[in-house]
């Protein structure tokens, strides 16, 4: 299942919502496989920052030291994903 294609906001009906910051990842998932979603609440402005953007961006080089911290190695989005921990962004 693509993300993306299930998860829309079309009309943003609150106010206080940063519409140009809005990005749902284009990911592809197993709903049945799934351990884990984790839920950011606060998209960062720049899309090269979000967690699924290319090299190391900033929110998934927080979300890294967050796992690793917690005793779970991880370097890279891929090695979360392997964990089938998925990383969604809601405003």
């Amino acid at each position: 299942m693509r993300i993306s294609d299930q998860i829309k906001c079309v009309d943003f009906p609150c106010g206080d919502i940063v519409t140009n910051s809005y990005a749902v990842p284009g990911i592809d998932i197993d709903p049945l496989g799934t351990r884990l979603i984790m839920i950011s609440e606060a998209s960062p402005l720049d899309h090269k920052n979000q967690f699924y953007a290319p090299g190391k961006p900033f929110y998934l080089e927080t979300a890294l030291q967050a796992f690793n911290d917690s005793g779970i190695a991880a370097s890279s989005i891929d090695d979360i994903l392997s964990l089938v921990v998925f990383i969604l962004l809601l405003l």
